[in-house]
């Protein structure tokens, strides 16, 4: 009788610690960490060789950021259960969270050899790739990510992405086709199939994959932004304004507002009204969020007012570039165009500030070869203080890096035409035009 008695108290203790485990983890799921942890420890201390109570505890910890209390709960596991695959994945996890990627490979590893075949682990080891700049491994490990979930669009649209990036277009449209076939509600797939297209220079089909689109979703300001920026890409200023009206005829946010503002100011100077652009430019600056300054539209505005000569607003808005943050191109333009104001207001100091700006742009350069920016800014600074062949050499070496890039054709041409080489300088100017030179704001140098 006694024994039926322990029997039957033993089968209540692990109905409770079942219940009490089944609690916590109600509770993990809506996120309430600490509550699920005490739901939890009373399962543990009914049934204290419960591994998914173990495991349960380690997501709780590691979800409140306390990763040393998490380790534990898993090693645990671990202890009792040397092919736990959940474990070792949770380890691998909170490894690659401490940086610790050594560590998490082998973990991971560990969790494949015992089994465990989640999407999600295929994933996380595709982005550790991709941030150690091992896209082919990044590439494959979203594929098998795909394989094991076909559901989940974004293991697809990751791998074009870096497709896009290695510049393998027709891969990666192809990934793009299947994106869109089973995940035609993705906007995603129409984005990056428009980018593949646009950096082949294939416009027309950009535009169709898009005009699609937004057959689609009529109401979507992202597409109509992406087909704007394809159609001005493209020189196609009728029907971008078009989109304009239809964007401006829509509710939108004040970034989108400010979308609106920066792409009709690059209609106007691609229709050589610097006027209006300037303007447009202007009113995007004075909604845009404080801290969120956009160094594109400061670009495009310092052009802009190149054109039309007015120095002193040049001069204040290159002052207010933040030329530290040298990972955005455009705030390299900041230095140049506060030279080029100086030098058309008539500062003495124009010179000294001009060989400043060469010794700037030689560091950036210095420090990444590959920065091809920085030395055209140089070049253009040796030659507003008529350092021709300085200039000349910094073009020279990046045409050697880009032969095809317009820009530097024009670039080079401007400089031989100072120098008096006319016929040279028009063979220069020919280039460019037959290389498609961009005149986004007529006489832009960068």
């Amino acid at each position: 009788m006694e024994d039926m008695k322990e029997k039957h108290g033993r089968e209540e203790e692990i109905s409770d610690a079942r219940e009490y485990l089944q609690m916590g983890q109600v509770l993990l799921g809506t996120e309430k960490y600490e509550e699920a942890i005490i739901f939890i420890d009373k399962a543990l201390g009914l049934e204290p060789m419960n591994l998914d109570a173990y495991l349960s505890k380690g997501i709780a910890y590691a979800s409140l950021d306390d990763y040393a209390k998490a380790k534990e709960c898993f090693k645990r596991v671990v202890k009792i259960d040397k092919k736990s695959a959940d474990a070792y994945f949770q380890l691998g996890n909170i490894a690659f969270l401490e940086d610790n990627f050594q560590e998490g490979m082998a973990d991971y590893n560990q969790a494949i050899a015992c089994g465990y075949k989640d999407a999600a682990l295929y994933y996380n080891l595709a982005l550790v790739y991709e941030g150690q700049n091992n896209m082919e491994e990044a590439i494959r490990h979203y594929t098998k990510a795909f394989t094991l979930d076909g559901t989940n669009p974004e293991y697809l649209i990751r791998k074009a992405s870096l497709q896009i990036m290695m510049a393998k277009y027709e891969e990666a449209l192809q990934v793009l086709e299947k994106v869109r076939n089973l995940f035609p509600d993705s906007f995603e797939g129409y984005h990056l199939t428009a980018a593949a297209y646009t950096l082949m220079e294939k416009y027309d089909e950009a535009d169709e994959v898009l005009r699609n689109a937004l057959e689609l979703f009529p109401d979507d300001m992202d597409i109509l932004f992406d087909r704007l920026r394809v159609l001005i890409t493209k020189g196609d200023a009728e029907s971008a304004l078009g989109i304009l009206q239809d964007a401006k005829d829509k509710e939108c946010s004040p970034a989108q507002r400010k979308e609106i503002l920066l792409n009709e100011a690059k209609l106007k100077g691609q229709m050589e009204q610097p006027e209006e652009a300037v303007l447009l430019l202007q009113e995007a600056i004075a909604i845009e969020d404080g801290d969120q300054l956009d160094s594109e539209i400061r670009y495009l505005l310092l052009n802009a007012l190149l054109i039309q000569k007015d120095f002193q607003a040049m001069y204040e808005i290159a002052k207010k570039i933040d030329k530290d943050d040298i990972t955005d191109p455009y705030n390299l333009s900041g230095m140049y165009y506060e030279c080029i104001a100086m030098k058309g207001k008539g500062d003495d100091g124009y010179e000294k500030a001009f060989e400043d700006a060469i010794r700037y742009y030689r560091n950036i350069s210095l420090e990444d070869p590959a920065r091809v920016d920085a030395f055209l800014f140089r070049a253009m600074c040796n030659r507003e203080i008529r350092k021709y062949d300085k200039a000349l050499e910094c073009v020279e070496y990046v045409l050697l890096v880009q032969p095809d890039n317009a820009q530097l054709h024009q670039i080079r041409g401007n400089i031989l035409s100072e120098q008096g080489k006319a016929e040279e300088a028009k063979a220069e100017y020919a280039e460019a035009r037959n290389l498609g030179l961009s005149h986004i704001f007529p006489g832009m140098t960068v």
